[in-house]
This record gives C-alpha cells, sequence and structure tokens, in this order.
C-alpha cells in the first residue's frame, strides 16, 4: 500500500499523525510530512532573482503588498513597472523605491496619474537639495502636482530657488506653509528664511500672509526691514476676487475697510468668523452695500448698536431686511427703529411678529 493511500483511508489529518507518533515509522511520518505540510515556496519577487512581467502584472486583482511593490519597481523592466503603475497606485514603499530608480521618464508617467505622497515629497525635495537629477525630477513634478506644506517648507528651509520661483508661478504659497517653516525661534533665522522667500513672492494673498505671519512675531515685526507688514491695506485691497486667506488676528480699522472694498468676500468671511468688525468697518460694510457680503457677516457676527444705528439713519432697507430675518433688535434699538426708521423697515420689523416697539 502506498503512502497516498494509507492516509486516504484513514481519515483526517490528526488522526494519522497520531498514530505513526505510536508505532513510530519513521518512513510513513516523512511521507506525511512531504504530503500535507510542503515546504513554503520561495517568492522569487522578494528574492530578485526573477522580475515579473507585464502578463503576470496584468493577471493581479488587487495591489501587491509594500515588499512586494519594492522589488518589482527595483528589479523588473521599465514597461512591467509602467504595467503596475497603470494599474495601481504604488504605496509609500513602492513611491520610495521608484525614486530610488532614478528613472525620469517612468517617474513622469507616474506623475501623470498620481501625486507622491506627502513624505515621499519630502524625500524628493531633500534629494533635490544634493542631486542635479533630482532637481528636474522635482520640477517634473510641480509641473503636474502641489507640494505639500512641509515639503515646500523644506524647499525653503534648503534654499531651492530655481524651484521655489518654478512652483510660486504656478501655485499659491498656502497658509500652512508658514506653521511649518517655525518662525520665532532665533530672529536671525527667520530672517534669513523671510529675506529670502520674500522676493520670490508675486500673488498678493501670498505676500499677505507672510506679513500677518511676521506680524505676530513681536520681534520682527519691529523690524524697520519688515515695516510693510504694520499695514496691510494696500495688499488688501489687491486681493483677487477668488482669492481665500484666512486672517487669525485682528486688523485695524483702515485695514478692515480695506479688505471690504477689495470685494473678496471669502477673504472677508473668514476673517469674521473669528473677529467681529470695528465701528469704522461696520460703516464700510454697509455702505458698500453689498447684500451677499452682509448677510454672510451678520450669519455670523452681530452688528453693534453704533452699527444698527447707522444702517437705519442711512435707510439701508434691504440690508436692515437682510439683518432682522436673522437677528432681533434690542430695546434700545427698537426704540431708535421707531423714532429715525423708515415706515417701510418699521412695517417689515412689525410684520415679522417681533415685539413693538418696547
Amino acid at each position: 500500500m502506498s503512502a497516498v493511500d494509507f492516509f486516504a483511508n484513514k481519515g483526517n489529518q490528526e488522526s494519522v499523525l497520531e498514530e505513526i507518533s505510536v508505532f513510530g515509522d519513521a518512513e510513513l511520518k516523512a511521507a506525511f510530512v512531504r504530503l500535507f505540510n510542503p515546504p513554503a515556496a520561495a517568492d522569487p519577487y522578494l528574492t530578485g532573482s526573477a522580475a515579473i512581467t507585464e502578463s503576470e502584472i496584468a493577471q493581479m486583482q488587487a495591489a501587491p503588498d509594500n515588499d512586494v511593490q519594492q522589488e518589482i519597481v527595483r528589479h523588473s523592466s521599465g514597461e512591467a513597472v509602467r504595467c503596475l503603475i497603470a494599474r495601481f497606485r504604488l504605496s509609500l514603499a513602492g513611491e520610495r523605491a521608484l525614486l530610488q530608480r532614478k528613472d525620469k521618464s517612468l517617474l513622469e508617467f507616474y506623475f501623470s496619474r498620481y501625486a507622491l505622497y506627502e513624505d515621499a515629497q519630502e524625500l524628493l525635495v531633500r534629494t533635490a537639495a544634493k542631486k542635479q537629477e533630482r532637481y528636474e525630477i522635482l520640477l517634473a513634478y510641480i509641473a503636474r502636482h502641489q507640494l505639500c506644506a512641509e515639503a515646500l517648507a523644506e524647499a525653503v528651509r534648503r534654499r531651492l530657488q530655481t524651484i521655489l520661483e518654478a512652483y510660486l508661478k504656478r501655485y499659491p504659497l498656502g497658509s500652512r506653509v508658514l506653521f511649518f517653516l517655525g518662525l520665532g525661534s532665533s530672529t536671525a533665522e527667520d530672517r534669513k528664511k523671510i529675506d529670502f522667500l520674500l522676493p520670490l513672492l508675486h500673488r498678493p494673498q501670498d505676500k499677505l500672509m507672510l506679513a500677518l505671519e511676521i506680524r505676530e512675531h513681536f520681534r520682527l515685526a519691529k523690524l524697520k526691514e519688515y515695516a510693510f507688514c504694520r499695514d496691510v491695506s494696500a495688499l488688501l485691497r489687491d486681493l483677487p476676487a477668488d482669492a481665500a486667506v484666512k486672517i487669525d488676528l485682528r486688523l485695524t480699522p483702515k485695514e478692515e475697510c480695506a479688505l471690504i472694498n477689495s470685494g473678496n468676500r471669502q477673504t472677508f468671511w473668514l476673517y469674521g468668523y473669528g473677529c467681529s468688525l470695528s465701528e469704522e468697518g461696520e460703516r464700510a460694510l454697509i455702505d458698500r452695500n453689498d447684500k451677499k457680503m452682509f448677510s454672510g457677516y451678520v450669519d455670523r457676527q452681530a452688528l453693534s448698536d453704533a452699527g444698527l444705528r447707522y444702517l437705519i439713519s442711512e435707510g439701508r432697507e434691504e440690508l436692515f431686511k437682510t439683518y432682522v430675518r436673522r437677528r432681533r433688535l434690542n430695546r434700545e434699538m427698537r426704540a431708535f427703529l421707531h423714532c429715525y426708521g423708515s415706515s417701510q423697515m418699521t412695517e417689515f420689523y412689525r410684520s415679522l411678529g417681533c415685539f413693538w416697539p418696547y
């Protein structure tokens, strides 16, 4: 009887192994191990001894794991790697291996489909500071994709001027970059970063963000070289209508008026989330008579009594209706409306069912 027949007649594997152990038949035990516990086949992609082919990639139902991706990218042909990229986005490990391969055409093929992971972007920036061929690869990357804030801050720290010039002509700076620059630790180091970055900025919103960041650091703001950051009215007036700059500090009344008169609603609303307007700012908002800008602000902030008096006395009926649909007047303002408001204003307020007049 062959070993296979013997095992087939004996039932499950556990009972067979127990019987072999009792009778001590070394030959049968060896046959059992060979039949039911074959040695694990070595993965050829982990040894580097065999490269995967395009046809094998085409049969894959899911992306291979990190180790296998690295070996495919390192050892397979360019066409096989292209086939893999066309089917799956690489993992971070796969992207690192692709960057190490230094094949510009293959990298451009990858960039045409995917953005790099943030860690891979930082790696590319760090190596670009040391190797010319990586410089060209980084230029090819930013021709298609924005850099993450950490990678862009790293480019500033490493003084990659050509990269930054090309990048800032194409993309906005972004507020998070300034956070990762880490201003405030050393005045001398901060000045080096600012003096390098400032001439590269061409967009008003980029200059505005840097000016506001400098203003938050007293030691920097008091330097005469950075006097421009103490009054950013001109930068606010020049903001493009589609720019959205998050302003985390209180502007002066003059700057608030400049922001309102720029007509940039997105930036104004972002400012209104955290700061209520000064009396001058409220007057500028009412005088602008932009119903959409006004309604976006009063959704977040109430007007002061001085602002309401100005709104009523100026007879801005549409803005008044917009305001009282969202907020009720206090007793003093109801009395002011009763005495100085137009008949249309008073009738509209009564129609809302509000307590009248006191």
